[in-house]
């Protein structure tokens, strides 16, 4: 199986979980349902990085994000946040580039539901 082929089930897979984890979790949301739709996002924002950082075309992740409705303005708004981040020519900036990405989104997050609880 090829790389972009994995990067599409792992995406799928991912958005689905989140999907799930949206579906069952309320604002009122004790601390570890908050953590665990948080840690999804992060997870869907590091893919969608990694998929930015191997050059990945910004329209080919929009095209996926559009098989998820129910998630697509989130999953577009993490697509154009990830594509506003150059792309390092180098493997370690660009699994820092990641990791920084997904700790933002994941504060993000957090943020929200601090403020919405």
């Amino acid at each position: 199986m090829n790389l972009q082929n994995k990067f599409k089930k792992l995406y799928a897979s991912i958005v689905v979980s989140v999907l799930l984890t949206l579906s069952s979790c309320t604002v009122s949301a004790n601390n570890d349902q908050v953590v665990d739709r948080c840690s999804g996002q992060a997870g869907i924002a590091a893919n969608i990085m990694e998929a930015r950082q191997r050059g990945a075309p910004i329209t080919q992740i929009l095209e996926i994000n559009r098989r998820y409705p129910e998630a697509r303005p989130l999953l577009d708004f993490f697509t154009l946040e990830a594509y506003k981040v150059p792309r390092y020519p180098n493997s370690q900036d660009q699994k820092q580039s990641v990791v920084e990405f997904s700790n933002t989104i994941f504060m993000l997050c957090m943020n929200h539901f601090d403020k919405v609880s």
